[in-house]
């Protein structure tokens, strides 16, 4: 694969995302777009990024391997702990969309703002 900018290859991952029509792989990626680091490492893109059915994807496998073996370092530890949520997004490790209902979807999201001090409690 040619050397792409990171723009480059967000338009190809968010073609990929698009065609796959899964919710969870669609947010590790804009994730990984909106932190605006991981899409342009170069070690990242030879873990992670693959060509597959004639998409340009990112194999969350791959990707989580690469994480375990510490191969993203030298990282921060928010540089890091974005890739590993990124990655357990993709793997879709909460099950969201899938056997995460609605409702339980909103009160994780809610409970995550809350945890880092963003919101207040909401109760039902």
């Amino acid at each position: 694969m040619a050397r792409l900018t990171a723009e480059q290859l967000l338009a190809r991952l968010r073609a990929w995302t698009a065609a796959t029509g899964r919710f969870h792989t669609s947010a590790a990626v804009e994730l990984l777009a909106d932190h605006n680091f991981w899409l342009r490492r170069q070690d990242f893109r030879r873990y992670a990024v693959r060509t597959s059915a004639g998409y340009t994807i990112i194999s969350f496998d791959a990707a989580r391997e690469a994480y375990d073996a510490d191969a993203f370092l030298p990282a921060s530890t928010g540089e890091l702990l974005v890739l590993n949520f990124a990655i357990m997004l993709g793997e879709n490790r909460f099950g969201v969309g899938t056997t995460l209902g609605p409702n339980s979807t909103v009160m994780l999201a809610q409970h995550l703002l809350y945890a880092g001090g963003v919101f207040e409690r909401i109760t039902p």
